[in-house]
């Protein structure tokens, strides 16, 4: 969504994120530049003092992880007394298992996470989350997502139907140089406050009462700390600046040093008002889900037989976890935009590897939603090399991998009818999932052909799980490369190449001459499904 957000910057040509960055850059090298005003603000919070002002005066209304973890400890604590409380419970280990739900940063690739949690409603299986955390993108979905499917259409909307003049005004280029930020989010904040409203809430507050925990995270960009925001409490506490406050939160959350404004956040110590510049999440960690130091006993607790929660941890990881290739100029403003998302990409990856470690320490069941490959990519290697880089050792031993049909996925009106017709419970949840991924996939890329009605993801790999006699195998030698836009791709290579390997790889399926993989695909699943 950001990304898309930056597209609109100029009229002429759309600036990607990496245009951005090198403005950025520009205009930080700049900065130092007589003769021009710039934007003011109000005194920062003294520097012995970072994590002891406050916004509403609650004593729970964030948290500072770097200054210890006490604190946020005890509102963990403090919520499942309240969770135990409200399901009438006696102890804690009469809790039933724990639903934890962390959504990443990623720019425009938000609407994967947002796509994923309708699908997942449609599915029927998606479960009530006691926590939700949000970093970037993330942390506009999360609110949505605390709240349950009741909030889907609502998300839908921020993703599919939330035009460029609603989130952004663009300024000239010398904002790079004058401004604090190349674009305005104002017209993103009335967005954000249609959307936070007292409806909302009023529902997030309610979730609190019952022991349910929603973390939006932030960046003090004057200490240069990370700033967790407990934003249940901030909705439960009938501050009249809750909402304000929520809503600047969001904002900050999503603000890309350089390319949005900073959240300029007033704050009290010892009677005097100061201002806290933050920004993006994203620059300290692209997601989280609970800091390590916070279940260190966990494991000891459960080798000695006592009491523990069990839990379940999903991580939606808004975009790639493998490398994007491309040649970059050899410029300083190339170079150094090209580091930046270096470190963005390398944040995320190493993110989901250090959640994954935390949870597996202490026996909480991971479940990672990204990009497929890319997904397996890190996970295998992960399990198999103890935290080590990833290579391509375990993908060797997959038993078939599919090519790339991407072009093939769009369905015509007729056949989504066909689909849609369909009374068996598996077809019925398969047109939901289309449903729910069709106005986001379409926003996201457009049509291919006017007829195109309805996309279905991955459909070869669908067949090919299915049954593998659906598909046309071959064996192919090939390597797994980095491509310039598509990340991670196998490329067919000569048998002696370095890093080719031999695999069965589907290329197509076994249709009828004459017959669309598109008809293909929807008479088989028709069959299959009667």
């Amino acid at each position: 969504m950001v990304k898309r957000m930056l597209n609109h910057l100029t009229e002429s040509r759309p600036r990607s994120r990496r245009d951005i960055f090198r403005l950025a850059a520009g205009g930080a090298l700049a900065a130092g530049l007589p003769g021009c005003a710039l934007p003011e603000r109000g005194p920062p919070v003294p520097i012995d003092r970072t994590g002891e002002a406050t916004v509403l005066g609650i004593p729970n209304e964030r948290f500072f992880p770097f200054k210890g973890i006490d604190a946020l400890e005890a509102e963990f604590v403090a919520a499942m007394d309240r969770q135990i409380r409200a399901r009438g419970l006696s102890t804690l280990a009469d809790l039933p298992q724990l639903q934890l739900l962390a959504v990443s940063g990623g720019g425009e690739n938000g609407a994967f996470g947002a796509g994923l949690l309708c699908g997942w409603s449609a599915l029927g299986t998606r479960p009530t989350f006691d926590l939700v955390t949000g970093i970037s993108t993330g942390a506009l979905t999360a609110p949505f997502a605390f709240l349950g499917s009741d909030y889907d259409p609502q998300l839908r909307a921020v993703y599919t139907e939330t035009p460029p003049n609603q989130i952004l005004v663009q300024r000239a280029l010398t904002a790079a140089l004058f401004d604090d930020a190349m674009a305005d989010n104002a017209p993103l904040f009335k967005t954000i406050s249609h959307y936070v409203d007292d409806r909302m809430l009023a529902g997030i507050a309610q979730a609190y009462d019952a022991g349910r925990l929603l973390l939006i995270a932030s960046t003090d960009l004057d200490a240069q700390v990370p700033v967790i925001w407990n934003i249940g409490a901030i909705a439960k506490s009938g501050n009249p600046k809750a909402a304000d406050t929520i809503r600047r939160v969001l904002l900050a959350s999503a603000a890309i040093p350089g390319a949005f404004p900073p959240s300029m956040i007033e704050v009290t110590l010892d009677g005097k008002t100061y201002q806290e510049m933050h920004v993006d999440g994203g620059a300290f960690a692209q997601t989280f889900l609970y800091p390590s130091a916070l279940t260190r006993n966990r494991a000891q607790r459960k080798r000695t037989g006592q009491p523990v929660v069990e839990a379940r941890a999903f991580i939606i990881r808004n975009g790639r976890l493998d490398p994007e290739w491309a040649t970059v100029e050899r410029r300083t403003l190339g170079i150094a935009g090209r580091a930046i998302s270096t470190m963005i990409a390398s944040a995320g990856y190493n993110d989901v590897i250090r959640i994954y470690a935390i949870t597996q320490r202490d026996g909480i069941d991971y479940n990672l939603a990204g990009d497929i490959v890319s997904a397996l990519y890190v996970l295998t290697e992960v399990e198999k090399s103890n935290l080590t880089p990833p290579g391509t050792s375990t993908i060797a031993a997959a038993k078939w991998v599919t090519a790339d049909v991407t072009l093939q996925t769009w369905l015509n009106q007729s056949q989504l009818a066909q689909l849609a017709a369909s009374k068996h419970p598996f077809m019925q949840q398969l047109v939901k999932m289309i449903d729910a991924w069709t106005p986001i996939q379409t926003k996201l890329f457009g049509h291919t052909e006017a007829n195109n009605a309805a996309f279905l993801h991955d459909p070869l790999t669908l067949a090919c799980s299915f049954d593998e006699g659906w598909c046309d195998f071959q064996p192919k030698t090939l390597e797994l490369v980095l491509t310039n836009s598509l990340g991670l791709r196998w490329i067919e290579r000569e048998p002696s190449a370095p890093g080719a390997m031999s695999l069965n790889c589907a290329l197509s399926v076994n249709e009828q001459e004459g017959q669309t993989f598109q008809d293909w695909l929807v008479q088989r699943l028709l069959n299959r499904f009667a």
